[in-house]
């Protein structure tokens, strides 16, 4: 079992996580994709804000951070699979999909994975 501090350094990490990968998103997209800057900025400040009211004692927190990453894992295997798809199909207007698809899968991994840590130290 986890301390509540420890869990809200996992927290803290993925909310930059997602930050960052909203700004290499919207990097490989050749600064087309506002959606992965805007997504990533608001769900990493989320899971920050997350963290720092979890550090604090509101225990609250603990089952939010683990119901939007359980959320977020689930809309990044959505995305990735449609990015896979569009990869595999080697469509012409479309020649960052891999890159998107390697990230999009990253991102439902290292969510699945928060979400795991969350999960185990959850008490009813």
């Amino acid at each position: 079992m986890s301390s509540p501090k420890r869990r809200a350094i996992w927290m803290a990490l993925y909310g930059v996580f997602l930050v960052a990968t909203g700004l290499y998103g919207y990097s490989i997209t050749a600064n087309h994709s506002t959606s992965a800057l805007f997504n990533g900025g608001i769900f990493g400040f989320l899971f920050l804000i997350l963290a720092t009211l979890h550090a604090y004692g509101r225990t609250w927190t603990h089952t939010a951070a683990l119901s939007a990453s359980v959320v977020f894992c689930l809309t990044f295997m959505w995305r990735a699979v449609l990015h896979w798809a569009m990869a595999v199909r080697e469509t012409p207007t479309t020649e960052f999909r891999l890159e998107v698809a390697i990230l999009l899968t990253c991102m439902a991994c290292v969510s699945a994975a928060i979400a795991l840590v969350l999960a185990k130290s959850f008490k009813r």
